[in-house]
């Protein structure tokens, strides 16, 4: 089974990518759109090809292999997930710096609309799908899929003082709905 088919197999299929960021310029990798997925009234988007391209983490010696998900409500369409998407991984190919579980990105105002209370991106282990949706074996090395859950900035402010572990500790205990863009943070 090839990547793409790893995806496809828990995000639905294939519909639509784009190679390209806004001002034209050619990108090292593709952000896809998938439809029809085994989760329903979602929609998800991820990387394709970032994980040709070694990264780093202070906490690993080797390089890390990775593409990157992001899954929203079916109602909110395609603007501006891809381009958020784009720029996640953008700054993780620019930089070198995989993305990994327990990093906050942002925040940086509203992601999606403009009254939302969704400011950042949450890095964590994909436990919205089955075990075997977070690891691809590729022929000489492990691809990780790396579940960017969009946040408030006060769940991002928990995350920076209080650790990831204790922030994914609070998300089990109020079991929010981590696809909801216009969910109620549990914190700030």
């Amino acid at each position: 089974m090839s990547l793409p088919e790893h995806l496809e197999k828990f995000l639905g299929t294939v519909r639509g990518g784009w190679s390209q960021t806004a001002d034209g310029r050619r990108m090292e990798f593709t952000v896809v759109d998938f439809a029809g997925g085994s989760r329903l009234n979602e929609h998800a988007f991820a990387t394709l090809g970032l994980s040709k391209i070694p990264l780093h983490s202070p906490s690993h010696t080797e390089h890390i292999y990775q593409e990157l998900v992001i899954v929203v409500p079916e109602t909110l369409g395609l603007v501006p997930v891809p381009d958020t998407l784009q720029h996640v991984a953008q700054e993780a190919v620019a930089t070198g710096q995989a993305v990994v579980r327990g990093n906050v990105i942002g925040p940086r105002g509203p992601l999606f609309y403009d009254d939302s209370k969704m400011e950042a991106l949450y890095a964590a282990n994909p436990w919205i799908f089955p075990n075997e949706f977070a690891t691809y074996r590729e022929k000489d090395r492990d691809v990780s899929i790396v579940w960017l859950v969009p946040i408030s900035r006060g769940e991002a402010e928990f995350v920076r003082f209080r650790g990831w572990r204790q922030f994914e500790d609070e998300l089990a205990k109020a079991n929010p709905d981590l696809i909801d863009i216009k969910r109620e943070p549990i914190f700030g």
